[in-house]
């Protein structure tokens, strides 16, 4: 039981430019769809191939920051440590004008309380 071609008789040619051969169904379908796991086997999982969709693992990629070069925290030490300079030389700047307001106002009360005791 052949099929019928079309008025002509002849399917036309073929990819290679030869006429079709006497079996030569241009209706026939498959009715499965074809297995490329052999194909695949060979390769490891983690090999794309044309036509694969993207995996789910594919958009998680982890981006990994670079670590910080040495120098630029040999330079935050630095900078940390001249920070603690700066406080300690501020806070003796603060206990020495404390130091001296006290020594001077001592002096005052000292001039107050000996000008009472002139006055009496």
């Amino acid at each position: 039981m052949r099929p019928k071609n079309k008025a002509n008789g002849s399917p036309g040619l073929n990819a290679v430019g030869k006429p079709y051969g006497a079996n030569y169904d241009p209706n026939y379908r498959m009715n499965y769809r074809p297995s490329y796991g052999h194909l695949r086997s060979p390769y490891p999982s983690s090999m794309k191939f044309v036509g694969d969709a993207p995996r789910a693992s594919d958009k998680r990629a982890r981006i990994r920051l670079p670590r910080p070069a040495p120098l630029l925290q040999d330079d935050d030490q630095q900078r940390q440590k001249q920070q603690e300079r700066a406080i300690a030389d501020a806070v003796k700047r603060f206990l020495s004008s404390v130091a001296y307001l006290e020594r001077h106002l001592r002096m005052d009360i000292a001039e107050i309380l000996g000008g009472r005791a002139d006055t009496q």
